[in-house]
């Protein structure tokens, strides 16, 4: 997972911590490992976009981006306002993901129920 240094770093490792969070539960689907070696032209273009740092990378000019995909492998939504000038042309705003825990709760429960009702 790694640490992921943005303008609202706070955010990104709050996010980073509930999908780290739900791969050790056994609650995050990973790809099956043929398409992880896709992953690789991932981890090339950002060797190559993202500048290394001690301190982890930058993922700034991303942070929406980031943040997007790893809410949507944990199966959340990706979009968090009512609107696209909101959601696109406004400043991005990590508010947007306070009710995160709740959300998750919420998701596993669904999925539990789910599990119990189809057996």
């Amino acid at each position: 997972m790694g640490y992921a240094s943005s303008t609202a770093c706070q955010l990104t490792s709050e996010i980073s911590a509930h999908w780290l969070s739900q791969h050790f539960r056994g609650e995050l689907a990973l790809p099956p490992i043929g398409e992880m070696h896709e992953l690789l032209r991932v981890e090339a273009w950002r060797q190559q976009a993202l500048p290394a740092r001690c301190e982890g990378y930058f993922v700034g000019p991303y942070l929406a981006q980031h943040v997007g995909d790893l809410m949507a492998d944990m199966g959340l939504r990706t979009r968090r306002t009512s609107n696209f000038v909101t959601e696109y042309l406004r400043p991005f705003s990590p508010a947007r993901y306070r009710a995160l825990a709740d959300e998750r709760r919420l998701s596993h429960s669904r999925a539990v129920a789910d599990v119990v009702g189809s057996s």
